[in-house]
C-alpha cells in the first residue's frame, strides 16, 4: 500500500518534534504504545506539542495503560518487587490523571474507552480546541 499523505517519524525527544515540523500541520496524530513509557512531566510535554503541531479540530489517538485494571496493577507489583526500573518499563494512569492532561493541554475528549486490543489500558481519541 502506498499512501502519499501518511508519514512516520522516529523523533528523539519533545524538543526535535517541535523543530522539525511546524505548527498546525497535521490532521491527525496516532501514537500507541509510546507515552507509557515516559515519565508524566514528558508526557505533558509531548500532549503540548502535539497541539501545537495539530490543525484546528485535529485529533489525537493516544492509549494509557489503567492504573486500576487488575492486569495493570498485576504487572506494577511484580515490577515493584522485584526492584525492576529498566528504562522502558510502564507508567500507569488513572482516568483521572488523563483527563486532567488532556484538558489542561487544551484538548476536547471525544472519547475514553477501553483499548480495543488490549486489557488494561484505556484508548484516547481528543480534539483541538
Amino acid at each position: 500500500m502506498n499512501l502519499t499523505n501518511v508519514f512516520f517519524h522516529v523523533i528523539k525527544d519533545h524538543k526535535t518534534m517541535q523543530g522539525k515540523f511546524e505548527s498546525n500541520t497535521f490532521d491527525f496524530i496516532f501514537s500507541i504504545a509510546t507515552l507509557h513509557h515516559m515519565e508524566k512531566e514528558d508526557v505533558w510535554c509531548y500532549l503540548k506539542v502535539f497541539h501545537n503541531l495539530l490543525k484546528r479540530n485535529g485529533v489525537v489517538c493516544l492509549d494509557f495503560p489503567d492504573f486500576s485494571s487488575d492486569e495493570s496493577f498485576k504487572v506494577f507489583v511484580e515490577n515493584a518487587v522485584s526492584g525492576n526500573r529498566f528504562l522502558t518499563r510502564m507508567h500507569y494512569f488513572t482516568l483521572e490523571e488523563i483527563e486532567i492532561l488532556m484538558k489542561r493541554a487544551n484538548f476536547k475528549i471525544k472519547s475514553i474507552s477501553p483499548h480495543y486490543r488490549f486489557s488494561g489500558k484505556y484508548l484516547v481519541l481528543a480534539e483541538k480546541e
